[in-house]
């Protein structure tokens, strides 16, 4: 086992935390993305929400990435441990929307039911990538 000098532990550090930073500001934005891509989609042009569709696939790989770059990018601590938590929530949240997104706009059957309970768990998932926004952009590394 050899021992990384304290400079390189340090670098490595900051790299996870940047780019942990980098992936949650992308994943809030994306989610304000597809609100503003839903709501136009809604009422000015329905050919949006497939585009509105198309972005949640990458928001769901985007919330992938953070539980992944919080497991093997960042040093151990508790605040690691709770960002891990924390966005495999937001997977959890983010694959429950997608299904309610495809249930609501189903050709053959739509759910009024999925598309009532898709704005409110796409208002919850905004706060807590907010929330997780918060933790991390506040901390120096």
């Amino acid at each position: 086992m050899s021992a990384e000098p304290t400079g390189q532990v340090e670098d490595r550090n900051a790299k996870g935390l940047l780019y942990f930073q980098i992936a949650a500001g992308l994943f809030t934005l994306l989610v304000l993305v597809q609100a503003v891509l839903a709501g136009r989609g809604w009422f000015i042009d329905f050919d949006l929400i497939d585009i509105h569709g198309m972005v949640g696939n990458l928001v769901f790989l985007n919330a992938v990435a953070l539980v992944a770059i919080a497991r093997f990018a960042m040093p151990e601590s508790n605040e690691r441990k709770t960002l891990v938590i924390l966005s495999g929530i937001l997977v959890l949240l983010v694959v429950a929307q997608i299904a309610l997104g495809y249930s609501a706009t189903s050709s053959d059957n739509p759910s009024a039911e999925a598309a009532s309970l898709h704005i409110p768990n796409g208002v919850l998932i905004f706060g807590l990538a907010a929330a997780i926004d918060s933790r991390v952009f506040s901390r120096k590394s």
